[in-house]
């Protein structure tokens, strides 16, 4: 786990031990603090960024063009999910977003 990066196995399992405040579960059975960060979302991420190129690549046909949208599109959702977790944690935790850095 800790050469590739991978979270912990038996963070997603639904017998998972919580040490600090248990997260409520979602109606897809899933942690709430997961939807916050991109925690074990990296294959999917990757996988997402493939076919993002490849609709590009098809579509125009220049790879360079293909690589910036590509990066232009994930750095949209990077800063999507950065934008409503920062909203997401100020309103879970009552701390006021301009404290948060």
């Amino acid at each position: 786990d800790q050469i590739f990066g991978t979270p912990p196995a038996d963070i997603r399992a639904s017998n998972a031990k919580c040490v600090f405040y248990p997260d409520q579960k979602t109606w897809l059975k899933d942690h709430s603090f997961l939807k916050v960060t991109f925690l074990g979302m990296e294959a999917d991420l990757w996988i997402h960024n493939v076919l993002t190129f490849n609709l590009f690549d098809i579509a125009l046909g220049n790879t360079a063009a293909s690589i910036l949208l590509t990066y232009l599109v994930h750095m949209i959702l990077v800063w999507v999910r950065g934008s409503f977790g920062q909203g997401n944690l100020a309103t879970k935790t009552l701390v006021d977003d301009r404290f948060l850095v």
